[in-house]
Parts: C-alpha cells; sequence; structure tokens
C-alpha cells in the first residue's frame, strides 16, 4: 500500500490589543481565549486543523513558531500558528491541483482572520471570557483597539506522519518582477538546472536576492502588518493591502529603520511634534480615546487657568479643555500640580479651583469697597487676589486700615470685637469716646489710656464736655 502523501500548511500571525491592554490582562486567560477564537475563526470549514500559541503578552507559551523566525512579531501581544493539512494527489505536492488547494486555503483562512479583527467577531467572542476584557458590555468592546496579521504560509511535505522536507524550493521571481520569492514550482528551467537558484526556504531566498529596504516587500506579499508614517495624516499606518481593515495605508517599500511593530513606536520615533497619546489613538482610529485625563496650561485653549486633557462634549466635563496634539504642551498628573508649575503667581487653591470650574469656602478682600467677600457667593475674577480662611483673617490682613468690626459689618460677617476700653477722639464731633461695643475705634485712631489724656489733645474743649455720651454715626 503507497504511502499516504499529505501537506502541512501553516500560517503565522500576530494580534495586537489596544494600549496597556497586556499590563491587565491575565495571560493563562488570553491564551485559551485567544486559541479557541482562532481556532473557531480559521479553522470552521477544515477538518485537520489546529492553532497553536507561540507566546501571549511577551511571554512564551508551550511552544515556538516552528516555520519561520518572524521578524514583525517581536512585541505583539499574541503571537499564533495555524496548522492546516490536506491530501495531495501527486508525491511532491507540486501538481497545479496541489499548488490551488495551498492558495485557496491561505487566502480564505487570511480572510476570515482579517475580517474577524476588521469587524470585531475577534473581540466579540472574548466578551464573555471572565477577567479577560474590562467588562462584558459591547460598548468596551467596541472602544477596544484590536489589529493583525497572517503572514506568509510554509508548506511541508509529510508522509504518514513524517516530515521529509518542504513542499516546493523557494525561488526569486524575476518574471513578474513581484518583489518576491514563489515556491509554485514553476522555476524557470535555467533555475532548475542550478541549484544556486533554488533555497529551502523564504527567508533564504530573500536574504539573497531581496536584502535591505526590499527584504519586508520579499518576506511579506500581503504586508508585514508593520506600522509606518504617513507624513500628509500626521498617523502612522499599517503595511498592509486594501480590505486588512482601516487601518492599513498601503504596502510600501521601506526598511527596517522605518517600520514599527506598534503604533506608538512609530510615533514616537517618526512624530515627535506629535503627542505620543494622541498619535497612538489617533493611528488606531479610537473614537473612544477621550485623553489622558491630565491637566495642561490653558492658554491655547482661552483659559487663563489649568485645563483638562479630554474630549470636550455638551453636558460633560467642563473642565476639558480638549485633546492635547501637540507633543510641546506641558502635561501634569494633577491640577495643582499644573497650577504650581504654570500659574505660580496665583494662589494654588484658587487655580485649582476654577480649573475645575468651581469656587473656595475661603474669602478674598475687596479695598475698593472695603469689604471682604465669601468666594462660594461672589467668586473672585481677579485671579492674582489673595484668600484667607475667614472673614477676620481676610479684613486684618488686607483691610488693616479698617477695624475688624467696621470690616467684619461691611462683610456681613459677625464680629466678636468688644473693643479696647480706651479712650479716642472723634474729630468730626471734636469729642473723646471709649472704644467698647458699638463705639470702636478705626485702625488708624490713636487710644489713650485715660479721659483726662485724651481730653488734653483736646484742649480748647471744656472738660465737662469732652467726653462723647452718644454712639458715633
Amino acid at each position: 500500500m503507497p504511502s499516504l502523501i499529505y501537506q502541512t500548511m501553516s500560517i503565522p500571525g500576530s494580534i495586537n490589543f489596544g494600549p496597556d491592554f497586556c499590563a491587565s490582562a491575565e495571560t493563562d486567560v488570553l491564551l485559551g481565549a485567544a486559541q479557541a477564537a482562532l481556532k473557531e475563526i480559521a479553522c470552521a470549514d477544515y477538518d485537520d486543523c489546529d492553532v497553536e500559541i507561540a507566546s501571549i503578552c511577551g511571554h512564551n507559551s508551550r511552544r515556538s513558531l516552528s516555520s519561520r523566525n518572524l521578524q514583525t512579531t517581536d512585541e505583539s501581544d499574541v503571537v499564533y500558528e495555524i496548522n492546516v493539512s490536506f491530501s495531495c494527489s501527486i508525491a511532491s505536492c507540486s501538481s497545479h491541483e496541489d499548488i490551488a488547494t495551498f492558495d485557496a486555503i491561505s487566502a480564505a483562512i487570511d480572510v476570515a482572520v482579517a475580517d474577524s479583527l476588521t469587524y470585531g467577531d475577534f473581540l466579540n467572542s472574548l466578551v464573555n471570557v471572565p477577567g479577560l476584557l474590562i467588562s462584558d458590555s459591547t460598548t468596551s468592546v467596541a472602544c477596544m483597539a484590536v489589529y493583525g496579521q497572517t503572514h506568509e504560509p510554509v508548506a511541508s511535505v509529510v508522509s504518514d506522519g513524517s516530515a521529509i522536507g518542504p513542499a516546493l524550493a523557494f525561488y526569486p521571481d524575476w518574471g513578474t518582477d513581484s518583489g518576491t520569492c514563489l515556491s509554485d514550482g514553476n522555476a524557470p528551467p535555467y533555475m532548475k538546472k542550478d541549484e544556486g537558484w533554488l533555497f529551502s526556504s523564504l527567508e533564504q531566498c530573500c536574504a539573497q536576492h531581496f536584502s535591505g529596504w526590499r527584504n519586508n516587500n520579499c518576506m511579506h506579499k500581503k504586508g508585514s502588518g508593520l506600522w509606518y508614517v504617513s507624513d500628509e495624516d500626521d498617523k502612522c499606518v499599517r503595511d498592509c493591502t486594501e480590505g486588512q481593515g482601516a487601518t492599513c495605508g498601503g504596502l510600501v517599500h521601506l526598511g527596517s529603520n522605518d517600520l514599527f511593530t506598534k503604533p506608538r513606536n512609530c510615533c514616537e520615533t517618526k512624530l515627535p511634534w506629535v503627542f505620543s497619546d494622541f498619535c497612538e489613538a489617533d493611528s488606531l482610529l479610537s473614537s473612544c480615546y477621550g485623553g489622558t485625563g491630565r491637566w495642561y496650561r490653558g492658554d491655547i485653549a482661552g483659559s487663563e487657568v489649568c485645563i483638562e486633557d479630554c474630549r470636550v462634549v455638551d453636558g460633560g466635563n467642563t473642565a476639558c479643555g480638549g485633546l492635547v496634539q501637540d507633543s510641546f504642551v506641558t502635561i501634569h498628573d494633577s491640577v495643582e500640580d499644573c497650577c504650581s508649575s504654570e500659574y505660580g503667581w496665583m494662589q494654588n487653591e484658587l487655580c485649582a479651583t476654577r480649573s475645575n470650574k468651581t469656587t473656595t469656602d475661603k474669602y478674598w478682600p475687596d479695598e475698593i469697597k472695603g469689604r471682604c467677600f465669601s468666594d462660594s457667593d461672589t467668586p473672585a475674577t481677579d485671579m492674582g487676589i489673595s484668600l484667607f480662611d475667614s472673614a477676620g483673617e481676610c479684613c486684618l490682613t488686607s483691610l488693616w486700615w479698617l477695624s475688624e468690626a467696621v470690616c467684619l459689618a461691611a462683610s456681613g460677617a459677625a464680629s466678636t470685637a468688644s473693643g479696647t476700653g480706651k479712650y479716642y477722639i472723634l474729630w468730626d464731633k471734636e469729642k473723646c469716646a471709649i472704644d467698647e461695643n458699638d463705639n470702636l475705634a478705626e485702625a488708624w485712631d490713636e487710644l489713650f489710656d485715660g479721659e483726662n489724656e485724651c481730653c488734653d489733645k483736646l484742649s480748647w474743649i471744656d472738660r465737662e464736655h469732652c467726653v462723647y455720651a452718644g454712639v458715633p454715626v
């Protein structure tokens, strides 16, 4: 009985979730969930099909990719390999029928995985996995950014379970000038006669004939899935063909130094003038990016205090000043830090409360009106004004030329002042009065210990008419 010859196709790939996902994800949970989701998506139409996870969030899992060392997956959240086997019509698995089957399966799996990432099926399959996503609401899933790519499949011929080598040798495609190497059994006769043109792996062929900036295109006919800068859009896009998601920017001819595994790396290196968090969200087309929630100087948004880095929404947080887009804007972790750094000439509490669109429970002086106002009742408009814990402190410190009682009365605050019991001169009445109760002296009045000392200053007034008995008006 002849040996059963079949071909095993290994399709490597990678998936990335949004920023900081791996910092909170449980890798063991993610491994099983991602493997099950990918198998359901990729293997639905094939009996002899399985999915292996090579790494999760940078941690190696049970195995490593056997097909090749992928340069594109070093920082991917999930690195996987889809393995499919099918029987060959001839021993070398090189018939037109075998090649057509190989191409059809790889194309179908590629489209299935790409569509699941683009249209949310992959994320939706993870919704009910406990502890994996932030919550099980469809809103949170819709806000998560996920992208990925399947890569060029590698085939090996197997006889009765024993590997006997690659299905077909790779050769440089000079005929159509595709910029890559092919493995379809159609190498030109002169290449078949000289084994120096034939290679057992795509890597070897690309390294020999398509080095430098051409290597990426050679290794990835459908694009590497890596990120590169789109200068005209001031954001980063992915190296992939049309239909591989909205973040695709098309295939590019770039070297490894200009391609990045994640959009943030691309933003920080190629667009240093764009605020990295905004650039990353813009590149991922995240409609849910609401800013960092940190604080920055408000001048650029027409504010005289600090504003929050968040999206302005009608009826939303009134402290939002809009999303920071420029890297020159200094971002502070708290409103207090922003106020002390950017508006050091203001009292920090006044700046912080005005930034939050609130008032304080303190008092501020109005020198013209000769009174202190409660900031919660009459908010200060002069951002350089001093605030005080009480009306009394405000009066004594800032309106020192008024008596405490007069100032407090004007400020609508109760006075506890009872006077000194000493004498002072009522110059408009040319009499001496006792500084007590309702006859309180002003701050500028000279005080005398006794009646005689005070009346001596009014020598032209008879002593019997010197002391004022009424209440000063």
